[in-house]
């Protein structure tokens, strides 16, 4: 089976948890490729390009991750139903592994600012700046 002929609504994009806003942008610019029951049906294949495209604009890192986690969920139902091509394994679990990386570094930049704001003025106080070498200060 082909990636042409798998199907996916608004609502299965968001069990893979996007906001209805987000399902609704994703698809909103595509052409339903059938209907069932109340729901809109949409091609895997033109809802990962939608993906793809989303992602490219200016959104916070948040929504970029939550993309590429759905991405890469559809195309598992892809690969599943498919076939299972070693190359395109791969390439989900890289896109996994991305996900998971840049979620790290989005969680450590977060810390990093919260230190700083609890902290900043202990280390404006305690550390002393002699060409541009610092070192803390023994004064307290």
């Amino acid at each position: 089976m082909s990636t042409a002929t798998l199907m996916v609504t608004r609502k299965q994009i968001k069990e893979y948890g996007a906001t209805d806003y987000l399902a609704r942008a994703l698809t909103k610019l595509l052409s339903p490729a059938g209907k069932q029951g109340n729901s809109l049906l949409f091609q895997l294949s033109d809802v990962i390009k939608s993906i793809d495209a989303y992602v490219q604009r200016h959104v916070r890192q948040a929504t970029k991750t939550l993309l590429q986690t759905i991405r890469a969920e559809l195309v598992k139902i892809d690969l599943a139903i498919a076939g299972d091509d070693p190359l395109e394994q791969l390439a989900v679990e890289i896109l996994e592994e991305d996900s998971k990386f840049k979620q790290a570094i989005s969680e450590s930049k977060q810390r990093e600012r919260e230190f700083y704001q609890t902290h900043g003025d202990w280390i404006k106080q305690n550390l002393v700046t002699h060409n541009n070498i610092v070192a803390f200060s023994l004064q307290s």
